[in-house]
């Protein structure tokens, strides 16, 4: 028996909390959409067997799932079933938190696909079905990519602020992760997925050997402007606006996570500069140790200090101003 595509998507959705679960399996592992069978069984068994609506464990079954393409394939070696693109994109549409800001590959992917499509629309007979269904499929491959760019545009707001938010908590003294791991993590976001974005939608952006996709766009729309197409030179043109207005937005972005960025590298640059100094003073200490020294004992000719350039003229700075200070603890702090 097939069951209604709509009563498998309300069971879904009921259970969504555990559908994101699944969803978050396949996001930490980078599984390509695949999570353990093991998982679903499990699922199936505590939540759904025991589920007051009995018409779920038809609807949700794994025969129904497979039939219905929500489980595109079950590995028989792995024992991972793969999860259909479009459930999981319905899931991280629901909850932005869950949806994976996007890298280089897929930007790269729509733009040779552009390129190529804009060629073959040059070359082809402008009233043969050839051309129609390619144009079509062109303006299906541009909202693709305003769609993209728009929802990986409210991911990265989403990552900037939980970064903004880490940092807060840092300064608070509240936040479990190191500096270490924070600053990797904003620049992992900022040059893996934020730059990616901001060079695909950048018409100033010159590559070798190709063009990009501000170029590709615009020869074409002049193209349909020499054979006297003008609506269709006027539809692209106003498209290509539509897909180049996020620029000014995800630039705003970069520029919020860049702030942060630079903080947290200047304090990384103070800590490891502290770490390092530790690290000179426990080697000096080194023949000190088991007796191996009659000195034992740090003071101000000890070594170490000889690398430490911290307060290299403060005493002479103090002789030189003290006066000028002329602090008396009667009158208090304010005076200072």
């Amino acid at each position: 028996m097939v069951i209604n595509r709509e009563a498998i998507l309300a069971g879904i959705l009921k259970h969504k909390s555990h559908f994101f679960r699944f969803v978050d399996v396949i996001n930490a592992n980078e599984t390509a959409l695949q999570f353990p069978m093991t998982a679903y069984l499990k699922f199936y068994e505590q939540v759904i067997y025991q589920d007051d609506d009995y018409a779920l464990k038809d609807i949700l079954s794994v025969e129904a799932l497979l039939q219905a393409n929500v489980f595109v394939n079950i590995d028989g070696l792995t024992n991972m079933v793969t999860l259909s693109k479009d459930i999981y994109n319905i899931l991280v549409w629901l909850d932005i938190s869950r949806k994976k800001q996007l890298d280089s590959q897929p930007f790269e992917s729509h733009r040779q696909d552009v390129v190529r499509l804009a060629n073959e629309l040059t070359t082809l007979p402008i009233e043969g079905i050839n051309f129609k269904e390619t144009y079509a499929f062109f303006y299906e491959k541009l909202s693709d990519i305003q769609v993209d760019i728009s929802e990986n545009m409210r991911v990265l707001d989403y990552r900037v602020d939980e970064i903004a938010d880490m940092y807060k908590s840092r300064e608070m003294g509240s936040l479990e992760t190191g500096l270490d791991e924070l600053f990797h993590r904003a620049q992992h976001v900022y040059h893996r997925n934020i730059t990616p974005c901001l060079e695909f939608i950048n018409p100033s952006l010159e590559l070798k050997g190709t063009k990009n996709l501000s170029e590709t766009l615009k020869d074409l729309e002049h193209y349909f402007e020499e054979i006297g197409e003008v609506d269709k030179a006027r539809t692209l043109q106003f498209r290509v606006g539509a897909i180049f207005c996020y620029y000014k937005d995800i630039r705003a972005i970069a520029s919020r996570l860049n702030a942060y960025l630079v903080n947290l590298a200047q304090e990384r640059e103070f800590f490891l500069s502290m770490e390092r100094a530790f690290g000179v003073l426990v080697e000096s200490l080194v023949p000190l140790r088991h007796g191996r020294h009659q000195n034992k004992y740090l003071n101000a000719d000890s070594e170490v200090f000889k690398l430490a350039t911290t307060f290299d003229g403060l005493e002479d700075h103090k002789k030189k101003y003290e006066k000028r200070f002329n602090y008396s603890p009667s009158r208090g702090a304010g005076s200072f």
